[in-house]
């Protein structure tokens, strides 16, 4: 729906005639020519009639994605959300085929053709290096996996993995000097962060973080914000386990646990409590990380979230062979 068509809808709904919007700035003409797509409005006259009809400017770009039907992004984050943003929608869609490649090798197989299609399809677009980079660590990613499940020595498969994260390391170089570059990060960086910080060297990630953190913190009225604040915070966690900085672990842990604190996010709740039973299983403490990852499970399952009880079972699986062999894990985003 265009703009002009879209608005005319949401005045007539409210019950406002063009008489009663126009004034010095937007004339009855004017608002007439911009309703039937005859005329151009600037930011500033559209955002002045969307006050005078009480719909904000975010409001009215969501209902213009809603009808076009790119108004929820569900794979960026756990709780659906909407932005303007090209990069985020085909992210969204980089992580939708990630999201459903690792149930069989079959669909690694076809995750890796959705994803050259998909590189095929915004190669020409606007700004795509990053995110072809991504969708080529991906894709990468899934053919990693797959000849980890074909017979290899313990020997191959850690050269493979080593080889994977020294390439990526050097081709996000320019991410990380875009990132370093920009002092005033937005949603764009934080994310930009949030889904490269595995393939950055392991002490990049951990200085960038803090940086991550406070610019959530400075836009914690934007909802995905606040919502990206324990994403980043657990997914660098994630990363610093698994490469063995026990303490930047902790200190991931500890910040999220501090975010947490009397907020009333049960189900973040419940994952602080599975990442702290990981924390502590691979640090040795086996008896505390079970009885952690209990009490989540315990968790999830009174407030009926089986998709979560169902994912850390999983995650416990991989953890303790992990603990076992630091080398026994997929690469992981």
């Amino acid at each position: 729906m265009e703009e002009g068509k879209l608005f005319k809808q949401l005045r007539q709904a409210r019950g406002f005639t063009l008489a009663h919007l126009s004034d010095d700035l937007n004339s009855r003409s004017f608002i007439s020519k911009f309703e039937t797509g005859a005329s151009n409005i600037s930011l500033h006259r559209l955002e002045h009639l969307l006050g005078k009809i009480n719909v904000s400017f975010e409001e009215f770009l969501y209902l213009r994605a809603l009808d076009q039907g790119t108004a929820h992004f569900e794979h960026v984050l756990y709780t659906p959300m909407y932005l303007t943003s090209v990069f985020i929608e085909q992210l969204d869609r980089v992580l939708a085929i990630n999201k459903d490649a690792y149930s069989s090798a079959e669909s690694m197989q076809r995750g890796i053709r959705q994803i050259t299609a998909l590189k095929k399809e915004i190669a020409d677009k606007q700004d795509s290096t990053f995110i072809l980079l991504y969708a080529d660590s991906i894709q990468h990613t899934f053919k990693v996996n797959l000849e980890a499940n074909v017979a290899q020595t313990q020997t191959e498969a850690q050269t493979q993995r080593e080889h994977f994260f020294e390439t990526y390391r050097i081709r996000t170089r320019p991410v990380v000097s875009y990132l370093l570059k920009v002092d005033d990060w937005g949603v764009y960086e934080v994310l930009l962060f949030r889904y490269f910080q595995f393939l950055f060297p392991i002490d990049t990630s951990h200085r960038l973080l803090k940086t991550a953190i406070s610019r959530t913190q400075k836009e914690s009225g934007l909802a995905v914000m606040r919502e990206v604040q324990l994403d980043l915070l657990f997914s660098t966690f994630s990363t610093f386990i698994n490469f063995r900085h026990f303490e930047w672990a902790k200190e991931a842990l500890d910040l999220a646990e501090e975010i947490l604190f009397d907020q009333g996010d049960l189900l973040n709740s419940a994952n602080l409590l599975c990442y702290q039973g990981w924390y502590w299983y691979i640090l040795g403490d086996i008896e505390k990380g079970i009885q952690k990852f209990d009490q989540g499970l315990s968790v999830f399952r009174i407030l009926k979230q089986p998709k979560q009880v169902s994912l850390w079972e999983m995650m416990l699986k991989s953890v303790k062979k992990n603990a076992l062999d630091p080398n026994r894990y997929l690469v992981f985003r």
